[in-house]
């Protein structure tokens, strides 16, 4: 993942590690790799990349239809990340 310029260099003179701070806020290392994982799985799936227009410029019908597209594809990956087993029910 890249990272801006202004924030690594704000992160290199803050007096902690992020990175450590990432694992405190997490409630540890296996929790904070499980939500990356996550975040990639749902985020980095190419799936926003079919909307060329910003939803800024859609009339209000077509937003609708985009939000409730995205929710039906959201609903199909959780559906299947608890086929899989990687749900989360704990």
């Amino acid at each position: 993942m890249r990272v801006n310029e202004d924030l690594r260099n704000e992160r290199r003179g803050a007096g902690i590690n992020s990175e450590e701070f990432a694992v405190f806020w997490h409630g540890g290392s296996e929790e904070l790799r499980e939500k990356r994982w996550r975040e990639n799985y749902f985020l980095c799936d190419g799936f926003e990349k079919k909307f060329s227009i910003p939803d800024s410029y859609l009339s209000h019908k077509e937003l609708y239809e985009r939000t409730v597209e995205r929710m039906v594809h959201r609903y199909q990956k959780c559906r299947d990340l608890k086929a899989s087993g990687r749900y989360g029910d704990r």
